[in-house]
């Protein structure tokens, strides 16, 4: 199940944009390769957390794929890239509630009282369902409510969320604005803080601020206690603000459930103002999903594989298989007709034409017409000498040169001489590096440079090259250096020295004299330095 950086995670998925930090983690904006779609991936680092933060992160799964619901956000896949853990999450293409609050504070339009209403049906749609499994979210605020579009909230991040095994539970943990009387009390708390939390967020709605601010935690303490907040503002009417001083109520044994919320006159009197569910529901309320089992976290990751829960994507998802291979065009022929074996033909590999093999015709039949003469490579034996006129086939056609020497007829190689075969071996008959089969008289290889201290034997009258350049002569200074190699090797070897050439004077016109060195012993090389 371990992956690395470049694994499981770049291969179905391509990174678009830093979103923002949860609990435990950063969350990505991510789109899937298989299908096309937008997801929010959620990172967190296990591999240096203590055992038990890898608990807490790994029980976030858990709590998402346990509830399916319109108003939270849902679970779609989970693994390990590299020592963290990943999360496929739904996107929320609008960001979250706090972004939507900052832009109607900075616009100063108050978010219209319908629309209010509307958010605040639904997020206790989704308490409800959170708290029909015993979870406990533990941090509700703006910044968890996300908005998929204008008129739809969820609630998303249970990273701190907790399945309430008893009827209370003491740990103190949240973000401090919206944290309820009984946690600054250290007291034991229930589902009841959620909807504290939640009249926090209703107030933050009508005023763009939390009901209580302080400068410092002991302050802030302080005003939560005491439970006193500004009104909101009278553009709304007073079942609103009612709601409000219903949610925040400091006393949680009289503070209302989200299902009692959801059975108000006045909540009912605006419930047309939120979407419908598409989610099956008993008796107007939602159907519990079954809880999964707690997810064991063993030491070593790559054993978590088998432990969390299945991929759970949109139905509506194309499929993820590959897509198949167009079908051939009419005109081309199936690709069991072609040869995986190389074919003869007159003894050498084919030609390739248009990206299939070209066995040849017979001579004569049917060939494709001969194609533009090529230019010649610069000194090249062609430019100099002409090529022989074809001879007649057996079937009465003319055959071009290249016919004889194995290319494909009509497709010389552009920038060789015509009839040129790259696929015959080199050194052979119409190879790299040999004279051309059409040039008469060639007596060397125009590939080949001739070593600089060796004369070079004059051309053949007539040849193709023109008039023999004039012999080289080896440098005086050279000669003279050889010489004296040579006679340093001989006192051990029983030859003479040889005289230098260095200062010796020269007779006009006279050819240079240059001594052969004597036998060399096995093994040794006279002239050269060790």
């Amino acid at each position: 199940m371990e992956e690395t950086t470049t694994g499981m995670l770049q291969k179905q998925f391509e990174v678009l944009k830093f979103l923002g930090k949860g609990s435990y983690g950063s969350v990505h904006k991510v789109k899937r390769f298989s299908d096309g779609n937008t997801y929010a991936i959620k990172e967190s680092n296990v591999k240096n957390m203590a055992q038990e933060e890898k608990m807490d992160a790994v029980n976030e799964i858990r709590l998402l794929a346990s509830v399916r619901h319109d108003n939270v956000i849902q679970y779609h896949e989970a693994f390990i890239d590299g020592g963290k853990l990943c999360i496929v999450m739904e996107f929320a293409e609008h960001g979250d509630l706090a972004k939507a609050i900052k832009d109607r504070a900075q616009q100063r339009k108050h978010f219209p009282e319908e629309q209010i209403w509307s958010y605040l049906i639904q997020i206790c749609r989704g308490l409800q369902a959170l708290h029909a499994t015993r979870i406990i979210h533990r941090d509700i605020k703006s910044a968890n409510i996300m908005r998929p579009d204008s008129s739809r909230v969820k609630i998303g991040d249970l990273g701190v969320a907790k399945v309430l095994k008893g009827a209370m539970t003491k740990t103190q943990i949240g973000t401090p604005h919206y944290m309820p009387p009984e946690v600054w009390k250290n007291k034991p708390y229930s589902f009841s803080s959620d909807i504290w939390a939640l009249g926090c967020v209703l107030f933050e709605m009508c005023t763009f601020n939390v009901p209580f601010e302080a400068r410092s935690m002991s302050e802030l303490r302080y005003k939560v206690i005491r439970g006193t907040y500004p009104a909101i503002p009278a553009e709304y009417s007073k079942e609103l603000a009612h709601m409000v001083k219903t949610l925040l109520n400091i006393d949680q044994a009289t503070r209302p459930s989200a299902e009692q919320v959801l059975g108000m006159p006045i909540v009912q009197a605006h419930m047309a103002l939120a979407p419908p569910l598409s989610v099956p529901t008993s008796d107007g309320k939602p159907m519990p999903n079954p809880m999964l089992a707690t997810i064991q976290v063993p030491q070593n990751l790559r054993l978590l594989k088998a432990k969390l829960p299945r991929p759970a994507y949109p139905s509506s998802a194309p499929s993820t298989a590959p897509p198949s291979r167009p079908p051939l065009p009419p005109s081309a022929p199936a690709p069991s007709a072609l040869s995986r074996q190389p074919v003869n033909v007159g003894g050498r590999l084919p030609a390739i034409a248009s990206g299939r093999l070209y066995q040849g015709p017979s001579p004569g039949a049917g060939r494709p017409p001969a194609g533009p003469a090529q230019p010649a490579l610069r000194n090249s034996p062609s430019r100099h000498a002409a090529p022989p006129q074809p001879a007649a086939s057996p079937a009465g056609g003319a055959r071009r040169p290249s016919d004889q020497l194995g290319v494909m007829p009509g497709k010389d190689v552009p920038g060789l001489p015509a009839g040129y075969n790259p696929y015959a071996k080199p050194g052979t008959k119409n190879g790299p590096y040999a004279k051309s089969p059409y040039a008469q008289g060639a007596t060397r290889n125009p590939y080949k440079r001739a070593p600089s201290n060796v004369s070079r034997a004059p051309a053949a009258a007539g040849s193709a090259y023109g008039a023999a350049p004039a012999a080289r002569q080896p440098s005086p200074r050279l000669a003279g250096v050889v010489g004296k190699a040579t006679g340093a090797r001989a006192q051990n070897g029983g030859y003479s020295r040889q005289p230098s050439s260095r200062g010796q004077p020269q007779q006009p016109g006279a050819p240079q004299r240059q001594q052969a060195p004597a036998a060399v012993p096995p093994g040794r090389m006279a002239g050269r330095f060790y």
